[in-house]
């Protein structure tokens, strides 16, 4: 996997230029395997200041 800076990552995203050798496929997780996860929600209160 090559290496590139962040800026010149987006560059090339935004120019529409192929980017997959960037991208580090061996950690990817496919979205529809993510919703087979056993996954529990919880609900959380959250206060801002105005």
């Amino acid at each position: 996997m090559k290496t590139i800076t962040a800026k010149e990552f987006d560059k090339k995203f935004d120019n529409g230029e192929d980017i997959t050798e960037y991208l580090d496929f061996s950690t990817a997780v496919r979205l529809k395997d993510v919703k087979k996860l056993k996954t529990e929600t919880k609900k959380v209160n959250v206060d801002f200041p105005e």
